[in-house]
């Protein structure tokens, strides 16, 4: 679980969501990604050299990540270049950078956001066949960009509900979304 800019780890817990992944067999790992990791861009180093390895030596074959606003965009990087070590991404509200919207022709904005879009754009509802369930509040101040984000996924991988950009509105999301993979 990658929390969003501003959010500890320990929030995580105080809403709830390890208690809902556990509820349907699943473990977690809250990982301290925080705003440091991303502005000297070592994040998907930090992942990839301590986190992922405990994973996978700790006997686990099916890796996701959860990422939350910041911690959305923080999962789509690692994913970019680590494809093969996930199995899947759950992204509530993630943030795609201030790139948005996307018509093709984009050529200004920070490289990683022009790069996720872009692999975005080719990937489509997967990458390389990961799944990625995406949610958000439909009074989220960035909710238009989420509607086109989710214009690349089936109907089925996307979850909204009303409230903003808050875990009031991500918790009851994650328990959809929870449910939904426990009967997969």
């Amino acid at each position: 679980m990658l929390p969003g800019r501003g959010d500890r780890m320990v929030s995580f817990s105080e809403h709830g969501f390890p208690t809902i992944a556990h509820g349907a067999g699943f473990d977690t790992l809250v990982v301290d990604a925080h705003f440091g990791y991303y502005m000297n861009r070592s994040l998907v180093l930090q992942l990839q050299q301590n986190i992922l390895p405990l994973a996978r030596a700790a006997g686990y074959e099916e890796i996701w990540f959860l990422g939350i606003s910041m911690g959305g965009i923080g999962a789509l990087l690692y994913t970019e270049k680590f494809t093969d070590q996930i199995s899947g991404l759950i992204l509530l509200a993630p943030y795609l950078g201030d790139v948005t919207p996307w018509d093709g022709s984009m050529s200004s904005g920070e490289d990683y956001e022009i790069a996720i879009w872009e692999y975005l754009r080719r990937n489509e509802s997967s990458i390389n066949g990961i799944p990625i369930y995406l949610g958000f509040g439909e009074n989220d101040p960035r909710a238009t960009d989420y509607g086109q984000f989710a214009e690349y996924f089936p109907k089925t991988y996307v979850f909204k509900s009303s409230g903003g950009h808050n875990w009031h509105t991500w918790k009851p999301i994650l328990e959809t979304i929870v449910e939904r993979l426990k009967t997969q």
